[in-house]
């Protein structure tokens, strides 16, 4: 692996974790509720994080993050799974899905654009084409509901997600990474934590509903979101948003090799499209890294 591309494979690493949470929630236990099993996420992977910071000496690094930074960051990642889950529960699985993930790479764009990022046209082709073939997948399961509501929770959840990146990344250029990571999902927890009181946790108790939840906290969160952390030291923020819908195309496949889904014609154009859509984005990626890599190297820096 190349220095061009490694940072690049790293998110792609991190959105193939959070992709295999859909098949791992399938296994939980009767009375998982969405909201229940996104504070218990929450709780665990925070706790994680947190506790790795003060592992690695960065206790106090933790407590000196910029205030506003900390509080909008952990805000809107502790908001992004509520919404989304009240999204797809008023307007569906198909559109709530599509709407919030395809809508938070159009966010980022538009909000790095207005901040003066150039935007290359070969992005929006990428972005484009991956929310495309995203629509193409979800188009099949169900009934399409254009429940008003639920599309202004996934638009939420899209613009969340894309505020938390955008601002993390800010963090992560004057702070210590692993502190980042752990104050930001250890306030995130706290600020879910009434949800623990106001859903039914007994399931949790059972052997499976822990291995359930140990995975989605430890793997799917701690371990998932310090890969991303990494990764966007050297992709742009707006191609790194549009790398993550790789999670719905790992989804689909294991959907399909594991719980025994099935795909037509549509549903496979989907895949290819999205897979299609991420590779012309790592293509995207790659190129600036490399041109900032040969202008380091001759010395006119970054």
């Amino acid at each position: 692996m190349t220095s061009k591309n490694k940072h690049v494979w790293i998110i792609l690493a991190a959105t193939l974790l959070w992709g295999t949470t859909g098949t791992v929630q399938h296994v939980a236990p009767a009375g998982a509720t969405p909201l229940g099993v996104a504070a218990l996420r929450m709780l665990i992977g925070g706790c994680g994080l947190a506790l790795w910071a003060l592992v690695r000496g960065k206790g106090l690094a933790m407590i000196h993050l910029p205030m506003g930074s900390l509080v909008a960051s952990a805000l809107t990642i502790g908001l992004y799974q509520p919404l989304f889950f009240m999204a797809v529960k008023g307007t569906g699985v198909a559109v709530g899905t599509v709407v919030a993930l395809g809508s938070a790479p159009i966010f980022t764009g538009g909000i790095q654009w207005m901040l003066g990022e150039k935007i290359h046209t070969k992005w929006l082709v990428s972005t484009s084409t991956a929310i495309i073939g995203c629509g193409l997948i979800f188009s099949q399961l169900g009934t399409l509901k254009l429940e008003i509501w639920g599309v202004l929770f996934a638009l939420g959840a899209g613009l969340s997600y894309s505020i938390y990146v955008q601002v993390s990344k800010r963090l992560f250029q004057v702070a210590d990474r692993k502190a980042v990571n752990g104050g930001v999902f250890f306030c995130s927890a706290v600020l879910l934590s009434p949800l623990l009181v106001a859903e039914p946790l007994g399931w949790f108790m059972t052997p499976t509903g822990s291995l359930t939840m140990l995975y989605m906290g430890l793997v799917a969160t701690t371990l998932a979101y310090s890969l991303f952390s990494i990764g966007l030291k050297g992709v742009a923020t707006h191609e790194a948003v549009t790398l993550t819908l790789g999670e719905p195309l790992t989804a689909a496949v294991l959907g399909l090799f594991f719980l025994g889904e099935s795909l037509n014609m549509v549903s496979s154009l989907g895949l290819v499209l999205i897979a299609l859509g991420l590779l012309i984005n790592t293509k995207v990626a790659n190129n600036k890294q490399n041109k900032r890599e040969t202008r380091k190297a001759s010395g006119h820096g970054y």
